[in-house]
């Protein structure tokens, strides 16, 4: 099954507890239904428009493998079965994360080194117009900073990729 979050808006002002959004819930490429959480920490509202869908959907999560929440209870690893809900968030999450790099990327170079970010007071423009020497800035500025990944021209996935390569939490649904 393709689960797809779409039209989704984010108010930064209205996320307290949580993140505040809403958004369309398509279902191998269906609305089934529209999504929202106020922020405030609440469950998430959810309106379905396909209630079959919804049994889809819920059978769709209930058979997936529980994931290591990354905590214990009583020594044993606590574990998390993925739903709706919580997937919803990662996709918020990703939503919000792809923004903000995206609109840094957009006044200047982006890059990571492992865990760490930086910034480069460069046009991303000229980022891959070649210098008289043939080499590119982008070439420059990893031969410079060894292990540099940098963001500026990558495609979602890829950025999601290089930000949380441990994480493996985004996955393809």
């Amino acid at each position: 099954m393709k689960l797809e979050l779409q039209s989704i808006q984010y108010n930064a002002a209205l996320s307290d507890d949580s993140y505040a959004y809403s958004a369309k819930l398509y279902a191998d490429g269906k609305h089934v239904a529209d999504v929202a959480n106020r922020g405030h920490g609440g469950c998430d509202e959810q309106h379905w428009r396909d209630h079959s869908a919804r049994l889809t959907v819920e059978a769709y999560f209930a058979a997936l493998p529980k994931r290591d929440t990354g905590y214990q209870l009583k020594g044993e690893p606590f574990m998390s079965q993925p739903d709706l809900e919580s997937w919803s968030n990662e996709q918020v999450e990703r939503f919000v994360l792809l923004k903000t790099i995206k609109a840094a990327c957009r006044k200047k170079v982006v890059g990571i080194i492992g865990t760490d970010q930086y910034t480069f007071k460069f046009d991303p423009d000229k980022l891959d117009t070649p210098y008289s020497d043939g080499q590119t800035a982008r070439q420059l500025f990893i031969k410079r900073n060894p292990g540099l990944t940098i963001l500026n021209g990558l495609t979602d996935d890829e950025m999601m990729e290089a930000i949380r390569p441990q994480s493996g939490a985004e996955q393809s649904r």
